[in-house]
């Protein structure tokens, strides 16, 4: 058994964002009894335009939309509503776990797409990406972590990206906007298998909002769920019937349990003055399964792996991220935007069912050495 830890730890960071002085135009307005769409704010400077009236497209993915895809997931939502959105879902091998999954848009890298929340700069994950799928050497934020019923709606901007986020948002920025109600919630529950019977998932979820004085708002969502693993192979026939290892699996990995809360809140201090805060925790145990070790592979040592062995890694992840800020605004004086935020991505990796050849057969007795190689941990 060999562990190993990577650990990405991002420090406060202050911002001074979306600072702006009094227009000397006047300000468009509302004709009686017109209803204003979902404004956006995601590729403009304004906060008084659309999406279809924006200068750059955005995409806006309503919640309702992101209920109604069937999908568990963030990542698997957003590529069933929108065409430029790519997300490798079946991740395979030994890797596959422990890679993020990151959002990519029109096929480049996930670490191009910069990912916000409530218009914030999300933190990245702390590990490699080391598979092709994900362009190797990406260290992309990990969309899997938000619960559906914490968001609001998602606004997708594509064209015009890098000139106005920088060079990590050349593929695009996704903004994803959470909920923020006083009152009300939600509660489900959603399962879902593969069609040939494999990858059993299940998950709870659901949201409740609080109110707070001078119309301020708490709302709080979670969702708590497992994933059987799938498998994409068939026996092997390199290894004899009797061989319990000859029906090894490779594919989509175990999530023992994953557990996401969510907190968003805003409280006006007075009529220019409001304060916000939102603030996230997840945790994950999730295992994948590497391609099995032949009993003559100069990898095994016949001695202790007579069957040869199935490495199998476990990976328990841990994320924290916390932003807080104030925000003004008033007619004569303009408005301005100061907040902090703090994030960290932990990943702890236990390997099991392997061994150095190169360190020898171990001297000891017969007894205590695994003469198959099935263990999985729990």
């Amino acid at each position: 058994m060999i562990y190993q830890r990577t650990t990405l730890h991002r420090g406060i960071a202050l911002a001074l964002a979306t600072l702006s002085l009094p227009a000397t135009a006047a300000e468009p307005t509302l004709a009686s009894g017109e209803n204003l769409d979902s404004v956006v704010v995601l590729g403009t400077r304004r906060n008084d335009v659309t999406a279809l009236e924006s200068a750059a497209p955005v995409d806006v993915i309503n919640q309702q939309q992101l209920l109604s895809s069937g999908a568990t997931t963030l990542g698997q939502a957003l590529a069933a509503l929108n065409p430029s959105f790519t997300f490798p879902q079946n991740t395979n091998g030994a890797f596959a776990q422990e890679v993020p999954t990151g959002a990519s848009l029109r096929g480049l890298a996930s670490d191009q797409v910069l990912v916000l929340v409530n218009g914030k700069r999300r933190h990245t994950g702390s590990t490699v990406t080391r598979q092709n799928y994900a362009a190797r050497g990406g260290v992309p934020v990990d969309i899997s972590l938000f619960p559906l019923d914490a968001i609001e709606r998602v606004e997708i901007l594509r064209d015009g990206a890098s000139a106005q986020y920088g060079s990590d948002a050349i593929a695009g920025v996704i903004n994803i906007v959470l909920k923020g109600s006083d009152a009300g919630g939600r509660i489900g529950y959603r399962q879902g298998e593969y069609k040939k019977g494999d990858g059993l998932s299940r998950k709870l979820s659901g949201w409740k909002g609080f109110s707070l004085p001078n119309d301020g708002f708490l709302t709080l969502s979670f969702d708590a769920g497992e994933a059987d693993p799938a498998n994409d192979t068939n026996p092997d026939t390199r290894l004899p019937a009797s061989n319990p290892l000859r029906d090894w699996r490779f594919g989509v990995g175990r999530v023992a349990d994953q557990y996401n809360l969510l907190l968003n809140s805003e409280l006006p201090l007075n009529n220019q003055w409001t304060a916000y805060a939102f603030a996230t925790w997840s945790h994950k145990n999730s295992d994948a399964e590497a391609a099995v070790v032949l009993p003559t592979d100069r990898r095994n040592i016949p001695s202790v792996y007579p069957n040869g062995y199935w490495p199998v890694t476990r990976y328990r992840l841990e994320d924290y991220a916390a932003t807080g800020g104030l925000r003004y605004e008033d007619d004569a004086l303009g408005r301005f935007d100061l907040s902090a935020n703090y994030g960290r991505n932990e990943v702890d990796s236990t390997y099991y069912n392997t061994l150095n050849p190169s360190w020898a057969p171990p001297r000891l007795p017969a007894s205590i050495l695994a003469p198959v190689s099935t263990h999985r941990p729990t």
